[in-house]
């Protein structure tokens, strides 16, 4: 039954994990089949698209072979991918025979042969893809990662020496500073851009925190630039009450490199779902009314009175959930409103 049985892209619709999975062919409204799978089914999520064939195992269809994951992005560039190698094939034809006076193909000809190409098991092109899709995702560059300011991002320690006897002025000083506000959980000082009244307004950037450490003032902010700010600044707050300061500067890929769970305590267990629920709620149905770079600058709810831009709309909510289920502590979301409350309820 595995010789026999065809890898396709399928597409996860409901899943009840350690029993079975309802799925269809991808780019599809076709009835689903529900496939019998304890293990493969363990990190399936809703709107998961998946590489596999499907096999009767005792008269009850199951996963045969590996499963491959594809993300929604990737499943709708497959077939963009499979055109473009089409075309591909045919321009190499055509080439052949620009370069060869004694070819006569026709283009008839050039494309049934580049048809024949496209004959070769699903599976192998779908390997192809998916390894050439994980081999860009592995290798491609690290991002360039910058803060609010435009500054590449480097967490900057500045570290101000203080006399025991200057302690008090400074911290008075700092609980009276304009642009800075303390925090009684972290006892430090944030370093707002904005005047202490204002500090908590939606919007005001956090420049810094700043701590009395022992013998030390230590500034901690996100770039260099940042660093050379806070030494102007509390360098005039509080002149000669501390003395020359000494920088250390890290980047984010040697954060990275040096970063290590080993001497770090477990983590406490997150369970707030009603916190979480009303979150992620305000978020979403914020976002309904908000322009979306990926439909093309418009609403979700623009997208349901435009019949051209059903498609996107359809697909991002499917990323929407996918991505939000596989976030740790949001599995638990339920979607089911956003759908009927865009009025797309069969999908």
């Amino acid at each position: 039954a595995l010789a026999k049985s065809e890898v396709r892209l399928w597409e996860v619709v409901t899943v009840n994990v350690g029993q079975w999975a309802e799925v269809r062919p991808f780019g599809t409204t076709s009835t689903v089949l529900r496939v019998y799978e304890r293990s493969g089914t363990q990190n399936l999520k809703r709107w998961d698209c998946i590489a596999t064939s499907v096999i009767l195992l005792d008269g009850k269809p199951t996963f045969g072979g590996g499963i491959l994951p594809f993300s929604q992005e990737q499943a709708q560039d497959f077939p963009v991918f499979l055109e473009y190698a089409h075309r591909r094939v045919i321009e190499e034809l055509k080439e052949i025979r620009a370069d060869d006076q004694q070819c006569s193909w026709s283009d008839e000809e050039i494309n049934l042969m580049a048809s024949s190409e496209e004959s070769d098991p699903l599976s192998e092109l779908l390997f192809s893809f998916w390894i050439c899709e994980t081999y860009l995702a592995l290798t491609k560059p690290m991002p360039t990662l910058v803060n609010r300011d435009g500054h590449l991002l480097q967490w900057s320690k500045v570290r101000f020496p203080v006399a025991p006897e200057n302690q008090d002025e400074i911290e008075r000083r700092l609980h009276t500073a304009p642009h800075l506000d303390f925090d009684s959980n972290t006892k430090e000082w944030l370093w707002f851009d904005g005047e202490k009244d204002k500090v908590r307004d939606f919007g005001t950037t956090i420049l810094g925190q700043l701590s009395l450490v022992d013998d030390s003032l230590i500034a901690t902010v996100n770039s260099v630039e940042r660093a050379e700010t806070v030494k102007a600044y509390l360098n005039d707050l509080l002149g000669k009450l501390i003395g020359n300061p000494l920088s250390v500067h890290e980047n984010v890929q040697s954060m990275m490199e040096n970063y290590s769970t080993k001497n770090l305590p477990p983590a406490e267990p997150l369970d707030v779902p009603e916190l979480i629920t009303a979150s992620l709620d305000q978020h979403y149905r914020k976002i309904l009314d908000e322009p979306i770079p990926a439909l093309n600058n418009l609403t979700p709810r623009e997208c349901v009175q435009k019949s051209d831009q059903q498609v996107n709309l359809i697909q991002w909510l499917k990323s929407l959930e996918n991505n939000t289920a596989r976030a740790p502590h949001m599995a638990h979301y339920d979607f089911t409103w956003m759908w009927q409350e865009l009025g797309i309820e069969e999908v």
